[in-house]
């Protein structure tokens, strides 16, 4: 038997598929390259690096030399994220920002800050801005100021990022919400051409529906109404769950503060879940 090394994953694919086509056996072909690098390292989780360190703005860039398996266990910062939109999905409302530290809403809607109670007894950052744009802009500054090394959501990837997305293209703007001001890379699932995955350089992007599936939970139904009845025996603060599109508008154009509660409390119903 004969291991090949090869510098690049592309060459590798090639060679790959080269063995392939000439009935040439090919074992462990379907291991990633980088799975097969760390486990030839023993390395399952901590890792302890040897090399140049470069600083940049808000991390240390390393050219490792070597990598060995370590001993360690980070204390990593989270937040949770929510977005609200029409039933079309096709205008941003709001953006919400929860953590055990920060209750945060930026609405489309007359210039204006205030601070509103939540049910919990916080102080709700209340901040309505005159456009899309100016929400995405002080939602991403906001994230680059709190630098969290995981963003959680329910249904995260596939609506509210990539919602983000879809404006931010709208709107000609970068959504940099990566540790060094990058933008996401997208890429399409191969079983469907509606669900995504995405990569947030620097962050860790945990959805809620797939944490739970992993975790091989079973529920009826996925909705975050559904499984936060089951586990918190509390749910979303509208009255009838199964229209909440036009209710979401209603407050929107009518009462925008409860709106902005509504849209916390998604937040903090993912945060108190995980």
């Amino acid at each position: 038997m004969s291991a090949l090394y090869l510098k690049s994953q592309r060459k590798l694919f090639d060679i790959r598929e080269r063995l392939l086509s000439n009935d040439i056996r090919v074992t462990e072909a379907d291991l990633k390259p980088t799975d097969r690098f760390l486990m030839e390292r023993f390395i399952t989780a901590a890792v302890s690096i040897e090399g140049e360190l470069s600083p940049r703005e808000s991390f240390n860039d390393i050219a490792p030399s070597s990598l060995v398996a370590a001993e360690y266990r980070p204390q990593l910062k989270a937040v949770s994220i929510d977005i609200e939109t029409d039933y079309q999905a096709s205008t941003l409302y709001s953006i919400a920002i929860y953590s055990d530290d920060i209750s945060i809403v930026y609405m489309v809607g007359l210039a204006d800050s205030t601070s509103l109670k939540t049910d919990e007894s916080r102080n709700l950052e209340f901040h309505q801005l005159n456009s899309e744009r100016e929400v995405i802009t002080a939602f991403v500054q906001k994230i680059r100021e709190l630098d969290p090394d995981v963003i959680m959501g329910w249904n995260i990837v596939n609506f509210d990022l990539r919602c983000l997305q879809d404006y931010c293209d709208r709107l000609k703007m970068p959504l940099e919400l990566g540790r060094n001001s990058e933008t996401m890379a997208w890429r399409k699932a191969r079983d469907s051409n509606d669900r995504y995955y995405a990569l947030l350089p620097g962050r860790a992007v945990l959805d809620g529906i797939e944490l739970m599936r992993s975790a091989t939970y079973q529920f009826e139904n996925f909705s975050l109404e559904h499984v936060s009845r089951q586990l918190l025996d509390r749910g979303k603060l509208v009255d009838d769950v199964d229209q909440r599109g036009e209710e979401i508008t209603d407050l929107f154009v009518n009462n925008k503060p409860a709106l902005a509660l509504y849209n916390l409390e998604d937040c903090r119903l993912v945060w108190d879940i995980f």
